[in-house]
């Protein structure tokens, strides 16, 4: 039997090998726990490191640019998808690459899964909800994001493509010819009534997320833009 060749402190491309790991391919071979210059963790064949066909994490198909626009910084992925931060993330920021999912989170990925910059910014725990204040899921500043519960990070959602008047919270019903305005609260749909002016509904809906919402009321109309 050949004896195992030690891989620790190896360099293969962009990843350095740190320790042997405990599992091992289904056919038997060796597993090497590595570290890639991004700061990913990923266990890798020792075959496959020394042929290079494992060169990094993956991250070469994910990279990441950076825009200063004085007051914050952008961020852009592979794919051009922009996100904005605060300044004072980027040291830690630039240690990832960060991608826009398909859900709109801006996310990286190692062995340990999926981490999203929101939750990690604000240093979130399991079974806490951190809240985007202007529903922009991509802006990550700090002013933008909060501590929240289900209830009121749901109070903020966004409106649904199916949305036929702009406004969560009020739809066209053709059945009747007017606007009717609602308001979902404590697990409850409550009617706010039926309204032939689209404003006298909107009007409505407005006094009762104030009402109910506080301050997690609905930002859409008065968002805070963030020019990309």
């Amino acid at each position: 039997m050949c004896k195992l060749k030690n891989e620790i402190d190896n360099t293969y491309g962009k990843l350095m090998v740190i320790e042997k790991s405990k599992n091992r391919t289904n056919s038997g071979l060796v597993k090497w726990i590595c570290k890639c210059e991004c700061g990913n963790i990923i266990e890798a064949r020792g075959d496959r490191l020394r042929t290079g066909k494992t060169k990094s994490c993956g991250c070469s198909k994910h990279f990441n640019e950076f825009i200063d626009k004085v007051e914050y910084i952008i961020g852009i992925d592979s794919k051009g998808e922009q996100f904005t931060f605060d300044k004072c993330d980027y040291e830690f920021i630039k240690q990832y690459c960060w991608y826009v999912d398909k859900t709109g989170y801006v996310v990286y990925k190692d062995k340990k899964g999926t981490h999203y910059l929101h939750r990690v910014l604000m240093k979130a725990k399991i079974g806490q909800f951190i809240d985007h204040i202007n529903n922009n899921k991509k802006d990550n500043r700090r002013e933008n994001l909060r501590f929240a519960t289900q209830q009121q990070n749901n109070f903020n959602k966004s409106i649904q493509n199916n949305n036929t008047s702009g406004i969560v919270g009020v739809r066209y019903d053709k059945s009747v010819n007017k606007w009717i305005a609602y308001i979902g609260y404590n697990n409850k749909n409550i009617r706010l009534g039926a309204f032939k002016n689209k404003k006298d509904a909107i009007k409505v809906r407005k006094e009762a997320e104030k009402k109910y919402f506080g301050e997690f009321a609905h930002k859409t109309n008065n968002r805070q833009v963030v020019t990309m």
